[in-house]
C-alpha cells in the first residue's frame, strides 16, 4: 500500500494543500487577495544534471586534478606543466622553437666559449674552424637537419626552454589560469589556492585551475584596455565563479513555487521556476518574481471589476 505525504499550509483560516515540500529555513509567504489565496515558497533544487550549463556563459570554468577527472589534461596545459608537476618544456618548443633554436646557439658560444665549442664539434667529427662554422652547425643541429650526427647540448637547450618558460611571451600556458585549492570534508569548498580553510590532512592547494571562457577573455581584454591590472581581475572572476560553484555542490540550489487557491482551498494554477543559486538569490527572487507579482495581479484584476 502507498503513503501519499500531504503538505498544507493554512492562509486566512484556511487549509490550502502544496504541491511541493517547502524548505524549512526559508519563510513562506502567503496572503489573501480577494477571493484568492496566495502561497509562495522555496524547494529544494537537487534534479540539475549539468554544473557547467546551470552557471551558464560568463563565468569560467574550473578543471579539476581529481583522479577521476576527464579534465586533468586540459588543466595541466592550461598551466602549462606535465602531469608530474614541471615545467612543460615541451609545449615551449612545439610553440616557440625558432626562438628557442636562437637562444640556444647564443647560450652554447656564451656558456662553452668559442675555443672550446671549436673543438669539441671537431671532435665529433664536424668540419669545424671558426665560430660561423660552429654558428651553422648548432644550428642544424638544433633544427634537426644536419647530415652528421646530432650534437645537442641537453642540458644547455633545458636551460634556455625553462627561461622561456618563465617569460610571458613563450609561456605555453593560459596566462589568465587561476590555481585552486580544495577543502574537502564531508563536502567541499574551493578556493583560490593559498585561501580559503586551510588544513594540513583535509586541504588540497592544488586541487584543480579556473580558465576564463571566451566572454571572460574579451571581458579580461577590456579591464586590461582600461588600465585594469588583468591577474587581478582574473582572480575575482575566479573568486566570483567558485563562490556559485560552491553553493552548487553543497546543495545550495532551490526552486521558487508560487500558487493559489480559491476561497476554499482547491487549487487554481501555480508558477514554478528552477534552479536559483544561494538562499538569498533564491528568498529575493521569490520575494520579487513570484509573490509580489501574482499579489499584484490579484489586486489589479479586484480594481477592474469595480
Amino acid at each position: 500500500m502507498r503513503k501519499r505525504v500531504v503538505i498544507t499550509e493554512e492562509v486566512d483560516g484556511v487549509e490550502c494543500e502544496l504541491t511541493h515540500e517547502p524548505i524549512e529555513w526559508v519563510d513562506i509567504l502567503k496572503a489573501r487577495v480577494g477571493d484568492k489565496l496566495v502561497v509562495a515558497y522555496c524547494v529544494q533544487d537537487d534534479c540539475y544534471e549539468d554544473i557547467d550549463d546551470l552557471m551558464g556563459d560568463c563565468m569560467g570554468k574550473m578543471h579539476s586534478f581529481h583522479r577521476d577527472s576527464r579534465d586533468v589534461n586540459e588543466g595541466l596545459a592550461a598551466l602549462g606543466n606535465t602531469r608530474d608537476g614541471e615545467k612543460n618544456l615541451d609545449a615551449v618548443w612545439d610553440k616557440h622553437w625558432e626562438a628557442a633554436v636562437d637562444r640556444y646557439v647564443e647560450a652554447v658560444i656564451r656558456i662553452m666559449g668559442v675555443e672550446d665549442l671549436v673543438t669539441d664539434l671537431s671532435d665529433n667529427e664536424k668540419d669545424v674552424i671558426d665560430e660561423a662554422t660552429a654558428r651553422k652547425h648548432l644550428n642544424e643541429d638544433a633544427r634537426g637537419a644536419s647530415n652528421w650526427d646530432c650534437v645537442i647540448y641537453e642540458d644547455i637547450m633545458r636551460g634556455v626552454l625553462s627561461e622561456m618558460w618563465d617569460e610571458p611571451s613563450y609561456f605555453p600556458g593560459d596566462r589568465d589560469v587561476q590555481l585552486l585549492a580544495c577543502y574537502e570534508h564531508g563536502g567541499q569548498v574551493w578556493s583560490l589556492s593559498g585561501c580559503g580553510t586551510q588544513c594540513r590532512w583535509d586541504t588540497s592547494n592544488n586541487a584543480g585551475v579556473w580558465i576564463p571562457d571566451e566572454y571572460l577573455r574579451k571581458q579580461l581584454d577590456s579591464d586590461e584596455a582600461k588600465g585594469l591590472d588583468r591577474s587581478k581581475q582574473a582572480r575575482l572572476y575566479a573568486s566570483q565563479f567558485l563562490n556559485t560553484y560552491n553553493c552548487i555542490v553543497n546543495g545550495d540550489v532551490y526552486g521558487c513555487v508560487v500558487e493559489w487557491f480559491d476561497k476554499d482551498g482547491t487549487q487554481i494554477d501555480d508558477e514554478t521556476c528552477w534552479g536559483f543559486i544561494g538562499q538569498d538569490h533564491a528568498e529575493e527572487a521569490l520575494n520579487s518574481e513570484f509573490y509580489q507579482p501574482t499579489c499584484a495581479r490579484f489586486a489589479a484584476q479586484l480594481q477592474e471589476a469595480v
